[in-house]
């Protein structure tokens, strides 16, 4: 991080002494990607959907955990916990909303009516019909931990009831309020050609490589919830989990920055949908792996491994909505403030 702020400190005293100077001088570095960095990305309807999907479970992970962590919650009351992050997730829905309409106008796209729709419909709507699936696969078991209907039914009526009209509220404040959509630099008509990027900064590379800096954030952490899950153990240590939680945001934000700046460093301005990856896809395939290396495959029956590895699945794909949406704000805010601390003619 240190190296970073003395890296932007020298190219802003730069940048700016060359705009001071009446001689001709050619551009260098992240100043070059000027015209195209605001550009729209493809996809940018799917893009800000999931970036404020990513937001809203975000802020329930976070309050969830607090609450549990100061005892407002307790662990030994099975069913409290579940309960307060599904109460959590349907109040957040006015956050989630407002920060996918931002990065849809962010990205000024035209239909913030589709935005508004989705955004509570998209992702909600997977993840309960993969639920629904694998309680399925419980039923046809004979398994204890069939979810009752009653509680689908609760869950589909605070989806509907709370999280939906305050999603909506939220699109709207968004649409009417949200100033993401003044750039401090003007977008070129025609895209500048990407030159050629060193291996470890493409897209595959740089996720697998700030994934481990994401993941050991919280691989120990993960043992005793994964043994709390499948173990029927009750879990206690929400204090160290809230520490690993913010240890978490904090890596997973400074390690896409960096490579987000270092990327704009050598001329390449597709930084949306990268941060995006760079941030959840690393951090999610490293849970997943530890998943079934937890288990050591000593899975007995074809559904036990198919729920096993279904609900494995959820939650590695939560992770990576999650932390994306962290790598993809961190970027889109450090990149509005270099671009708007330099003067472009």
């Amino acid at each position: 991080m240190h190296s970073l702020l003395r890296a932007l400190k020298s190219d802003l005293a730069r940048y700016n002494e060359l705009n001071l100077d009446n001689e001709f001088h050619e551009d260098s570095g992240w100043k070059l990607g000027h015209g195209d960095v605001f550009r729209t990305p493809s996809k940018s309807m799917l893009l800000s959907i999931l970036v404020g999907s990513g937001m809203q479970l975000f802020l329930m992970v976070m309050c969830s955990i607090f609450f549990a962590a100061v005892g407002l919650v307790s662990p030994v009351s099975r069913g409290s916990l579940p309960t307060v992050m599904f109460v959590l997730y349907a109040l957040f829905g006015f956050v989630g909303s407002y920060a996918s309409m931002g990065v849809y106008k962010f990205f000024r796209g035209p239909y913030w009516k589709a935005n508004m729709i989705l955004t509570p419909i998209l992702l909600p709507g997977a993840i309960f019909l993969l639920i629904v699936i694998m309680n399925f696969f419980l039923l046809f078991a004979h398994s204890s931990g069939v979810i009752p209907a009653r509680s689908l039914f609760f869950i589909i009526l605070l989806w509907f009831l709370v999280s939906v009209p305050l999603s909506f509220v939220g699109s709207i404040v968004a649409h009417k309020q949200c100033n993401w959509d003044e750039h401090p630099t003007k977008t070129n008509q025609i895209a500048r050609q990407i030159p050629y990027q060193p291996w470890y900064l493409r897209t595959a590379q740089a996720t697998l490589i700030a994934g481990i800096f994401s993941f050991g954030s919280i691989a120990v952490e993960l043992y005793f919830i994964y043994s709390s899950l499948w173990f029927n153990k009750i879990f206690y240590m929400f204090g160290f989990l809230l520490f690993s939680f913010l240890l978490l945001t904090l890596t997973t934000s400074l390690v896409t920055i960096l490579i987000t700046y270092y990327s704009l460093c050598l001329e390449n301005w597709l930084w949306q949908w990268r941060s995006f990856i760079i941030g959840g896809l690393g951090c999610s395939i490293y849970t997943f792996i530890h998943s079934i290396l937890f288990t050591k495959f000593k899975l007995g029956g074809v559904i036990t491994v198919v729920l096993y590895l279904g609900y494995s699945l959820i939650i590695s794909a939560l992770c990576c909505v999650v932390t994306g949406a962290i790598g993809f704000f961190s970027s889109m805010f450090f990149i509005r403030k270099i671009y708007s601390a330099i003067k472009v003619e």
